[in-house]
């Protein structure tokens, strides 16, 4: 008669193989699976996201660089002395003279157009939003430069976006 203790408590050689065959066909499933999903891939064209992109990070990023030029256009906007509109490019002036520029910036790369707002110092260009298709500034305040509308166009997915805000000048002492 046998025993529980008298039987090998191994793994056989057949389990292994089952076991490590449904490993592989699980991990082949999720591999296919991430492939067919590229809304949670980040899209890119060289080192610019791509326009129009379907991915959800995409969208997510693009939404993340215009709330903070949102932010950055307020501090600049309060710190300027003066304020001046042309078409499309948003000049502002610091008291020490400083001059800081708001525009868009196009861009060729691997074949596709990447539009670019910046935002321009006489020392450096930082390119804050990524794909704006359309940019404009509106004075509301009379040409006084103390209230100014920015709205812009990007392309997000299947359909354009439209953000904007009204930026208030909060600090009238250092107008000229």
């Amino acid at each position: 008669m046998s025993t529980p203790s008298d039987r090998s408590l191994g793994v056989t050689l057949l389990e292994t193989i089952f076991t490590t065959s449904l490993i592989l066909v699980f991990v082949i499933i999720l591999y296919f699976f991430s492939l067919l999903l590229p809304r949670v891939r980040i899209e890119l064209a060289d080192s610019y996201l791509a326009p129009g992109s379907q991915s959800q990070v995409n969208k997510q990023l693009a939404q993340d660089q215009v709330n903070i030029l949102f932010l950055e256009m307020a501090r600049d906007l309060r710190n300027a002395s003066k304020v001046a509109i042309d078409v499309s490019t948003l000049h502002l002036t610091f008291p020490n003279e400083e001059e800081v520029h708001y525009f868009l910036e196009e861009r060729v790369v691997a074949g596709r157009t990447i539009h670019l707002l910046v935002r321009s110092t006489p020392s450096n260009t930082r390119i804050m939003v990524q794909g704006v298709r359309n940019l404009s500034f509106l004075d509301r305040s009379g040409g006084e430069g103390k209230m100014i509308t920015v709205q812009l166009t990007i392309p997000l997915g299947d359909r354009e976006h439209t953000f904007s805000t009204t930026l208030l000048k909060r600090n009238p002492s250092l107008s000229k």
